[in-house]
């Protein structure tokens, strides 16, 4: 994963909330998926859904809160 954003969006057509997280890398987005799957294990999984979008890491920037990777993967 070469660069992600989290977001807390507001999807006005569906009257709902989710965080958001938009991620650059060369992975397909299952893979990034799977890894997801892995940190959230421990979580009670109660609160707002998580919607991920997953693009060429050759795109511009993300929108949300730029977050920095503690190394590449």
């Amino acid at each position: 994963i070469r660069e992600a954003w989290l977001a807390l969006a507001h999807w006005p057509e569906e009257d709902r909330w989710s965080w958001y997280l938009d991620v650059r890398t060369t992975m397909s987005g299952d893979d990034v998926g799977a890894m997801l799957a892995e940190a959230f294990k421990l979580t009670d999984e109660t609160g707002l859904a998580l919607d991920m979008r997953v693009t060429n890491e050759n795109e511009a920037e993300g929108s949300g809160i730029r977050l920095v990777p503690v190394s590449t993967h």
